[in-house]
């Protein structure tokens, strides 16, 4: 699957990244890595929803899943495929988790996504992510929120650095 990515746009290198949603679906925060699996600029991108993005087929099913991440009381991971601009279709992992205030209020739903290969790996190296490393992200998040700031710098940190991650891509905001 990432070999059909790199065909369509010559030697594009895979991709991980990180984003933040409002619980309404909205983008409110997107690192370079996720916005390059969108073929986007980050400022292309906040304040629109990932709907805008996934390959037609995909739709209806990723659209049903919102309201299972909102209500869920565990991290969920799941494939989709974007489009880019040129039609480039890119299979992702995507692995999404609740934020919370220090109150214990839905703040919005932080995601990790990652160009998969033909096996359902991370198409960047790095190791699939496990609903156990999703739950020790899920408390760490818990842990750095302070007064509904949430950590995502360090939060890509973490994954980067627990999951092997490449930090091949600048922190934007």
């Amino acid at each position: 699957m990432a070999e059909a990515r790199k065909a369509g746009r010559g030697s594009v290198a895979p991709v991980f990244g990180v984003a933040c949603f409002d619980l309404g679906g909205t983008i409110s925060y997107a690192d370079a890595g996720y916005s390059g699996l969108l073929g986007r600029e980050a400022g292309e991108i906040i304040g629109r929803t990932p709907f805008e993005f996934i390959l037609a087929a995909d739709f209806e099913e990723n659209r049903k899943r919102l309201p299972a991440i909102i209500s869920a009381r565990e991290p969920c991971s799941f494939s989709k495929r974007y489009v880019q601009p040129d039609g480039t279709i890119v299979p992702v992992r995507a692995h999404a988790f609740l934020l919370y205030d220090g109150a214990g209020e839905k703040l919005g739903i932080f995601g990790i996504l990652y160009e998969e290969d033909e096996h359902g790996r991370p198409a960047c190296g790095g190791a699939p992510l496990t609903i156990d490393a999703l739950l020790w992200l899920e408390r760490r998040a818990r842990d750095h929120t302070r007064d509904g700031a949430v950590p995502i710098a360090r939060l890509r940190k973490l994954v980067i650095e627990a999951f092997g991650m490449p930090d091949g891509t600048e922190h934007t905001a």
